[in-house]
């Protein structure tokens, strides 16, 4: 990584931490409120046991909860795939949708579609994620997979977000802790140094290193051009795309595709009329 890009990783993860902490820090209190019962004030709490009297605590939260997620999985949420325009093809659907409902077989998707509603449901936010694997040990082969992220606490996002998909994240972050053995275990050319992180809701102290994935989205410009083919129907291509397309009309027509250079390839195919 190159130290422009790892400035960038800082600034972004410490802009994350500034505009999600507060978010993170109500999800530990929900945690420990609904999952571990620790339902009464610390100083009351530590009160009462000094005095050597009960703190009894009868926590109702986990029924609702289980209402919610228990619906959650009766309508589990998952990928559909149709044909919407005069381009798609209706057996072509069917064969992705067939392809990604193998990817979820294969994956356990059902197991990261629960925790991540159980997640969003008990403390506000869950995630699952997609990964790339090899198809098995012994293979060149690789394969989707939909992946569960245990604790929704390790995943650091965009705070500027506001589409309600978060499709408009421009960068994201996995992280987790492990004990420096593991690290140099599972790294053993890596070296485990300072990252100055603001993250002040998941700090681990003592003999740890954190491990993280970056996410960033990179853009891209472009220009766009429409034309009309041999069966009068619109197409819009990348214009960079062009000059190919013209030449495959070429090709189909069995002339030569070799002509002089993109754009003289692209006049002589609209000259013939077969785009316009």
């Amino acid at each position: 990584m190159t130290d422009d890009a790892l400035k960038l990783a800082k600034e972004q993860f410490e802009e994350s931490c500034e505009g999600g902490d507060f978010n993170r820090a109500a999800a530990e209190e929900d945690i420990r409120f609904a999952q571990l019962g620790e339902q009464w004030p610390k100083d009351v709490a530590a009160t009462r046991m000094a005095e050597g009297r009960p703190c009894l605590t009868i926590n109702r939260l986990p029924a609702f909860i289980r209402q919610v997620t228990n619906e959650i999985r009766q309508n589990r949420a998952g990928v559909k795939v149709g044909p919407v325009d005069n381009g798609a093809d209706k057996d072509t659907a069917q064969v992705i949708q067939g392809s990604i409902r193998q990817i979820e077989r294969r994956s356990n998707a059902d197991v990261a579609y629960d925790t991540a509603g159980f997640h969003a449901v008990a403390n506000g936010f869950g995630f699952f994620r997609i990964g790339i694997d090899f198809v098995h040990d012994q293979s060149f082969e690789m394969e989707a997979r939909i992946e569960r992220i245990a604790n929704p606490l390790t995943v650091h996002w965009d705070t500027n977000s506001t589409a309600f998909d978060a499709s408009d994240w421009e960068y994201g972050f996995v992280s987790d802790w492990m004990t420096s053995d593991k690290f140099k275990a599972e790294y053993p050319d890596a070296d485990a140094i300072s990252f100055e992180g603001a993250d002040t809701s998941t700090d681990v102290g003592g003999d740890s290193v954190r491990v993280a994935e970056w996410f960033a989205k990179e853009s891209d410009e472009f220009q766009l051009v429409e034309f009309i083919d041999m069966q009068g129907r619109p197409r819009v291509v990348k214009e960079s795309d062009l000059a190919e397309i013209a030449r495959s009309f070429l090709r189909a027509g069995e002339m030569d595709d070799s002509i002089g250079s993109d754009d003289e390839a692209i006049r002589a195919v609209m000259a013939m009329g077969l785009i316009e």
